[in-house]
């Protein structure tokens, strides 16, 4: 997970990024949001768990931006 985010962080086209994963980045969020809510529970408020659930909402913040993004050009491609 923060492999992931040190490539987005780092990426000029984030999309080349998400594209190297076999699921579409809701599906990767999903997953790592259910893994961090796991290891919540498991280790409570020990470091790594809130160092996880940071990381999932700096990734949520990515998708939903990429996802305004992507509806923001269909729609202007709609309109062209």
């Amino acid at each position: 997970m923060l492999s992931l985010l040190a490539d987005l962080r780092g990426a000029s086209d984030p999309a080349l990024v998400w594209n190297r994963c076999n699921a579409p980045p809701d599906l990767q969020l999903w997953y790592l949001a259910s893994v961090a809510t796991a290891v919540r529970r498991r280790l409570g408020a020990h470091p790594l768990a809130h160092e996880l659930q940071a990381a999932v909402a700096e990734l949520r913040n990515r998708v939903e931006a990429r996802t305004h993004h992507l509806h923001d050009v269909k729609g202007r491609d709609l309109e062209g």
